[in-house]
């Protein structure tokens, strides 16, 4: 039985934006950004090589101890461009759940996306 989540992976292209855009969101930084060689990753995705960059990001407040760790691959670099459709195969977008609908966030957030 599940009892908890420990964190969602979300690969971008540029995780300083990212980072920024979640901060936007209320979330925190609470591991600092760092850069490493993951080569069991690697060979489990069948990737020559797994260097990257990787952030961990979580509501200041949270009584969980779920994360986001949001992954930036310099090599070999993410490719190919976001799902242009919600029915192509892959990872289905995070819903989250926000304090209030019956205020539309502002233009500077809805502008924004995780690249």
């Amino acid at each position: 039985m599940i009892e908890d989540f420990q964190h969602v992976c979300i690969t971008c292209r540029e995780l300083e934006r990212s980072i920024r855009f979640y901060e936007t969101l209320g979330l925190e930084v609470i591991e600092p950004l760092r850069e490493l060689d993951e080569v069991t990753l690697a060979q489990t995705m069948q990737l020559s090589r797994g260097h990257l960059k990787v952030v961990h990001l979580a509501r200041p407040d949270t009584t969980s101890n779920m994360f986001i760790d949001l992954v930036q691959w310099l090599h070999p670099s993410s490719e190919g461009e976001s799902y242009p459709k919600l029915n192509q195969g892959g990872d289905e977008p995070m819903p989250r759940r926000v304090s209030s609908r019956a205020n539309p966030p502002p233009p500077a957030i809805r502008r924004q996306t995780c690249v």
